[in-house]
């Protein structure tokens, strides 16, 4: 999740107005590359944990008070987004909690990537039923996959 946000964020700095909006996501790029940066020190073992907590809670009060700053953007867009990040916080953070919670959802994209592919290929189906049998039974079969099951098995 927090790689969607890198990459939002990353819009945001690079908005071509320029400005306390660009300067506003230029400094919450940085806050990101250092939680990414942290983070994968800790899991090389460069951190201990309290050492790891602490430099995170730190890297999240200044994350928070460039997005609350982010509300206050000339541009609707990114104001909307900063707002929203900060509704959802809670979420943003999860991975504080519990370690073996990943930064970014990547595997999961992975996962499915071939499902979205041949669905844009196909052009979708034509009924919305027809949507939602197709990504319960993707889903049906990548669980499977995951556990070494057949899709027949389960």
């Amino acid at each position: 999740m927090l790689a969607h946000v890198k990459r939002n964020l990353q819009q945001m700095a690079d908005y071509s107005g320029g400005g306390h909006t660009a300067y506003i996501g230029k400094h919450l790029c940085l806050l990101t590359n250092a939680i990414f940066h942290t983070r994968h020190r800790f899991e090389q073992g460069e951190l201990d944990d309290s050492l790891y907590l602490r430099r995170m809670h730190r890297l999240q009060k200044l994350f928070d008070h460039w997005l609350s700053k982010g509300t206050y953007a000339m541009v609707k867009w990114y104001r909307g987004r900063c707002k929203l990040l900060l509704k959802h916080r809670e979420s943003l953070w999860v991975f504080l909690k519990k370690t073996s919670i990943p930064l970014t959802n990547n595997e999961a994209e992975r996962c499915i990537r071939g499902f979205v592919i041949q669905r844009k290929i196909r052009f979708g189906t034509t009924s919305d039923a027809g949507d939602k049998f197709r990504s319960r039974i993707h889903t049906l079969i990548e669980t499977c996959t995951n556990r070494g099951l057949s899709a027949c098995q389960c």
